[in-house]
Formats: C-alpha cells, sequence, structure tokens
C-alpha cells in the first residue's frame, strides 16, 4: 500500500497509529512514508505507550504525565513541520516556548478549579479549547477570535452560557456542553447563534424541558443514554445505552445502532416465554445480571457472557463470567478463560482448554481440587480462598494475584515457570516466593494467627526485577537484579543504601519521611510521594528525572546537576538556577487529577466523532421499565 499510494494519502493515516514508536518505525519503511510524516500540520498527540508492569502503586499515579510530557518532545521533534500543536493545559502553563512557537494551539484536556486564568495569554492563538470546569468561571470567548471548536464540561457549578458567548455573530464550528443554567433559555434561542453544532451531553433527556415542546433545531445533537424514537437529532454517547423492553420494539433497536455488546438487566415481559436473539449475529458480548426466566436463545457470533446460567450457550463462546450459581455445572470445553464467583460446584470437561481463571469463592473455602487440573493455565486470579494445595502440577502458570488468601504454601510448592506475584490482604506462614519470579507486589501481609511470620527472603538465586512492597517486606536486601523498586513506609531517620543494585532504573518513595538515600549509579527515575528524601550522591548517578507528589519538603541539594526533568503536585515556585542545570528543558506543574488512576488507556489517540458515532461502537443496555 505504501508503494502505491502517494505521500499525502498516507498522511492522513499517521494520526490513527498507536504510537509514537510505531510512526518511527513507519517512516523508515520508504522515503514516501518518511514525506509523509513531513506533511502533517498538527501533531497527532498521542496516547503514551507505557512498558509498565500490571499493577497500580504509587509511582503509577503521575506516570502517565510524565510519558506524555516525554512523548510531546518526541513529537516536535519527529513531526518537524506542524503549525498547529495539540497539548493539554498544564503543559501550556509550564512551556512558554509553545505559546512562542507554534501560530495555532489546540487545548484537548486541562481543569479549570480557580479564578487564576491562563488563557488571556494566549487567547489570540487559541483555536480549540476542551476542559473541565470546577469552579464558578466566567469566559468571554468573544475575544478569542480565532477559536471554532469548545468543550465544557462543569463538574458541581451550573454555567451560564450566556456569559460565555456574548457575540452572537461570532463563529464556531463545534460546541459542546453539559447541562448548564438557562440551557432551555439558550437551546431556544440557538439558532440566533453562529454556532453550526451544538451537542448537550445529558444522561436524562427529562433534564432539558424543551425537548418535549418543540422540534429541535438542526444545529442540536442530543447526547444522552436514552433512546427517543423519531428523534434523529438524539444520539447515544454513553459506554451503556439504556433500552426498555416494554415500551420499545427490540428489532428497531437493533437495526439502528447495530450494537456488539447488550447487557440484559431485570427483563421480564409476562407475556414472553421465549427471548430470541440468535439473528443479531452482530452482538459478540452479552451480560446477564439475573437467572433468566425465559428460554434465552443466543446468536452464534457470541464470545463472551457474562451472567447466571448456562443454557443455550453457542459453542463459539470463548470468555465465561459466572456468578451465583448454585446447582452443579460442567464447564465446556471450547471455553479457554474462566471467571465464577460464588459458583461452589463446578468441573471441566477438557482440563486442557482454560488458560485464564478468576475464582471468587465464601471467605475461608478452600481451593477447590479442580484447579490443580487446569495444567494450560497461565494466569490465575484467587480470592477469599484457603490455598494448602500444590500448585507445581500448573507447569504453564506464568502469573498469580492473591486478594484476602490464606496462604499455607513453600516455594517449593510453587511452578518454576511462575514469574509474577501480586499479593493484597493475604496472610502466610512462611516465605513462599519461588526463585524464577520476576516481579512481586505485596500489599498489606499479615501473619496467620497460628504461625508469626517475619517477612521475605531474597535469596541469591532469585531473578527478581520488579519489587512494589508494603510494610512487612525487608527490602535491606533485596536481589541485585532488581530494575523497579518501590518502597513504602520505610522507617524513619535511616540510611537506605542501594548502591549495590547496579541495574535498578526506577526507584519510588511514599509515605517515608526523614529518609537518606544512596543511589546506585544507573538510577534513571524518582518518584516522592508524601515523604522527605534526602539524596547523599545526587551527582554520582545517571537520573534523568524526579517527580514529586504531595512532599512538604523538598531537599533542593538532591538535585543533581544534569537533570532534565522535575514535576511537582501540588504546584510549587522553582527556586533553582536554570543556569546551574543546562539539561532542564522545562519544569512541568502537575494538577492532580479527579481519577486517581490515569493509566487505564492503551487505545488508539482520542479522536472522538463529535456528531454522531460510529453505530458499530455503541452498546446497549436493555432494561424492563
Amino acid at each position: 500500500m505504501t508503494r502505491t499510494l502517494e505521500a499525502i494519502y498516507l498522511s492522513i493515516v499517521i494520526p490513527y497509529i498507536n504510537d509514537i514508536r510505531s510512526v518511527k518505525v513507519f517512516q523508515l519503511v520508504n522515503k514516501k512514508c518518511f514525506d509523509s510524516v513531513g506533511m502533517l500540520r498538527i501533531n497527532p498527540w498521542f496516547t503514551p505507550q507505557g512498558n509498565y508492569i500490571q499493577w497500580h502503586d504509587a509511582i503509577k499515579e503521575v506516570s502517565l504525565d510524565v510519558m506524555k510530557t516525554k512523548e510531546l518532545d518526541q513529537e516536535i521533534q519527529l513531526f518537524r513541520n506542524i503549525q498547529t500543536i495539540q497539548t493539554d493545559l498544564d503543559t501550556i502553563k509550564q512551556r512558554k516556548e509553545i505559546i512562542e512557537t507554534y501560530n495555532c494551539i489546540r487545548i484537548k484536556y486541562g481543569i479549570i478549579d480557580s479564578n487564576q486564568f491562563i488563557l488571556d495569554s494566549f487567547k489570540e492563538k487559541l483555536v480549540e479549547l476542551r476542559v473541565i470546569i470546577k469552579k464558578p468561571i466566567c469566559i468571554d470567548f468573544k475575544e478569542f477570535i480565532h477559536l471554532k471548536r469548545i468543550k465544557l464540561i462543569s463538574i458541581n457549578v451550573k454555567l451560564n452560557l450566556f456569559q460565555f458567548f456574548t457575540e452572537k455573530n461570532q463563529k464556531f464550528d463545534w460546541v459542546y456542553v453539559n447541562l448548564t443554567q438557562n440551557i432551555d433559555l439558550f437551546i431556544n434561542q440557538i439558532d440566533d447563534y453562529e454556532i453550526k453544532k451544538f451537542v448537550i451531553e445529558t444522561r436524562k433527556l427529562n433534564g432539558i424541558n424543551i425537548l418535549n415542546k418543540q422540534r429541535l433545531s438542526k444545529k442540536i445533537i442530543v447526547c444522552c443514554n436514552e433512546w427517543i424514537e423519531n428523534k434523529e437529532a438524539i444520539v447515544n454517547y454513553q459506554d451503556t445505552f439504556l433500552y426498555s423492553s416494554r415500551k420499545k420494539n427490540m428489532n428497531e433497536a437493533m437495526k439502528l445502532y447495530y450494537p456488539y455488546s447488550i447487557e440484559l438487566s431485570w427483563l421480564y415481559n409476562e407475556n414472553e416465554r421465549v427471548v430470541d436473539l440468535s439473528s443479531f449475529t452482530n452482538i459478540i458480548q452479552i451480560k446477564q445480571q439475573f437467572k433468566p426466566k425465559q428460554q434465552y436463545y443466543y446468536p452464534s457470533s457470541l464470545k463472551m457472557y457474562d451472567g447466571c446460567s448456562l443454557k443455550n450457550i453457542p459453542n463459539s463462546l470463548i470468555y465465561l463470567y459466572l456468578s451465583d450459581v448454585v446447582e452443579f455445572i460442567t464447564i465446556p470445553s471450547y471455553i479457554i478463560s474462566l471467571k465464577l464467583e460464588n459458583v461452589p460446584h463446578w468441573t471441566i470437561a477438557d482440563k486442557n482448554c482454560i488458560n485464564s481463571l478468576k475464582l471468587i469463592t465464601d471467605i475461608d473455602d478452600k481451593l477447590p481440587y479442580e484447579v490443580t487440573k487446569l495444567k494450560n493455565m497461565k494466569v490465575m486470579h484467587l480470592t477469599n480462598c484457603i490455598i494448602t494445595n500444590t500448585l507445581t502440577v500448573l507447569t504453564r502458570l506464568n502469573k498469580i494475584r492473591l486478594s484476602q488468601c490464606k496462604i499455607s504454601l513453600n516455594s517449593n510448592e510453587l511452578p518454576s515457570s511462575l514469574t509474577s506475584i501480586i499479593c493484597r490482604n493475604c496472610k502466610t506462614k512462611s516465605c513462599f516466593l519461588p526463585s524464577s519470579l520476576v516481579s512481586l507486589q505485596i500489599l498489606g501481609m499479615k501473619s496467620m494467627e497460628e504461625t508469626p511470620f517475619y517477612g521475605f527472603i531474597f535469596h541469591n538465586q532469585m531473578k527478581l526485577q520488579q519489587l512494589s512492597n508494603d510494610p512487612g517486606i525487608n527490602i535491606t536486601n533485596p536481589p541485585t537484579t532488581i530494575t523497579y523498586l518501590s518502597i513504602k513506609n520505610y522507617s524513619n531517620n535511616e540510611l537506605l543504601n542501594l548502591k549495590n543494585l547496579s541495574l535498578l532504573n526506577v526507584l519510588g518513595i511514599s509515605n517515608s519521611s526523614s529518609l537518606t538515600i544512596i543511589i546506585p549509579s544507573k538510577l534513571k527515575e524518582l518518584y516522592c510521594f508524601s515523604s522527605i528524601v534526602t539524596i547523599q550522591n545526587p551527582n554520582e548517578s545517571l537520573l534523568e528525572g524526579m517527580y514529586f507528589k504531595s512532599c512538604k519538603m523538598i531537599n533542593w541539594s538532591s538535585v543533581p546537576k544534569l537533570i532534565k526533568y522535575l514535576l511537582f503536585v501540588p504546584p510549587i515556585s522553582l527556586p533553582l538556577n536554570k543556569k546551574d542545570y543546562p539539561n532542564l528543558k522545562f519544569h512541568k506543574t502537575i494538577i492532580p487529577n479527579s481519577q486517581p488512576d490515569l493509566f487505564i488507556s492503551q487505545r488508539l489517540p482520542n479522536t472522538i466523532n463529535e456528531r454522531r458515532p460510529l453505530i458499530s461502537k455503541m452498546d446497549i443496555k436493555i432494561i424492563d421499565n
């Protein structure tokens, strides 16, 4: 394809590539691909793709911001001819050179929670603005002469749109708001404004009275999780689509929205004995929150079922999640991923088919013997179990996650294939870590009442590379193979000497005050959370980035001269003389996000369709009301 298409057409594809690393590979394919990268006039602003372990610790709370900051620099270097830059509001606050360098600025994300407003400094260059407003504030867009696209999401704040749009002749391509003050009155006058598309986000249509009184202007699109017949302007925007089986025809909904996933919630109609979904072959996921009273027939395209019954499940299914099943069941042989919650009596037809198991039992139930027969299993998550069974027979098991379990195992009772363990709020009587372990996270480990547990001992044969600890793990002598270390609640007024960890790249310290560290020479990133940390040897390492969150005091003498990145939460002034730090490109302030776990999305860049969403991407939740 790259040989037949001209570079101008190849450039259209670039914003839809997963990450900047893939673009770097793409431009090396041939000269056309290289030229197409240079044709972009707007940077894609990719979602960072992290190579981090799959758990959440203190380091993860700002790791996405760190990667986002670094990758923006890479985008600026790679897309050498961009004239419009896409970024977030926090980056603009700290990098004034962006305002000076580019003619047009698109703010794709930002939080406004104070009266100190920064947009005035570049209002003549702003062409797009998407922000969350948390405190009462008014922005008169009349002074933003090039602004064409606006998204205002208010949280616990009622916005008066008439104060934002004071000039009716000002032209906007797209304005997106959630429910605000005087919304009915503004909708009634929408044709007086030069706004091409006006989008309203709401969860319930009864919050907009005017929708029931008259025909909507063609400019208006209402994004809602309800389906209203004969109102084409109202579209679904939420993750789940509510659907009433009594009021509307299911066939019509399926034809209109063509969902790949539906949720059946308390669907019951006395006149129906059979619910036939077999003709809807677009459906690949079904979630059923009740035990069906009717006879259900599912489509042959179904891949995932989450519910309470195995009746009439097609053999196309590969992911099965069952809960609250009392009777004895036999898991079909075509299932490869299995989740059982409060299912006490079960067996599996083919012991070699399952490669992933999540088992949630009643508190202090013993681990079923059936688990030890799943010899092809690679991933296992156990909750509330008492684990006494020797698991060495599971020779392909790579990862195990234990939550609120009682563990009565020794290290020789786990398979040598095991490389990752996550323990949360478990109890144990001994050190059960196998020598094959590569990554380990322990949170809330306690001793069993009858046997005291004195902590984990790491022996020289252990291959451990990633360690995240809670109190109870002895980290005074971790394996020298460690590359990622997160330490929590370390004893006060103690010296932590990590110089022998010659491979350590990433270090996190949380909830530890008055801690002095000797860091290894190859350390590149240091994260400090609610801690007061002093580095004895800051200039003896390759430390590039230091990231602080909720730290009452920062010891500036611990900042090495060759540091490149400094990030702070909450914002603070920088007392350092930048002339003494030649590699420090910028100082970025991180504003805490309302959602604590930012490390979720690994998808394509955010290219939301502000018009009607793609019908193939829509979910339907079928309810009975």
